[in-house]
């Protein structure tokens, strides 16, 4: 949070099981890189803390439709396009 804003946008993916990260991790950064100027989204989906290392679960699928999507606010997907 001390080098925020990074300029980046950024997404967060947190299970609501998780019981060794709590999602509330996840939204403090979000208010406060938002705060600082940053464009951060914070989505909470089913599962514990191990859900997010799955390459063929539903998270994986959710962070690859947002890095080829171009965003909604116009700024631009990924720099080398999808």
């Amino acid at each position: 949070v001390a080098l925020l804003p990074t300029g980046a946008r950024v997404l967060c993916v947190h299970g609501d099981g998780d019981d060794v990260v709590p999602v509330v991790q996840s939204e403090r950064y979000a208010a406060a890189a938002r705060a600082a100027g940053d464009r951060v989204e914070v989505r909470v989906v089913p599962g514990d803390h191990m859900v997010l290392v799955d390459p063929g679960g539903a998270p994986w699928r959710l962070a690859r439709e947002w890095l080829t999507a171009p965003p909604a606010d116009g700024g631009g997907g990924l720099p080398w396009g999808p």
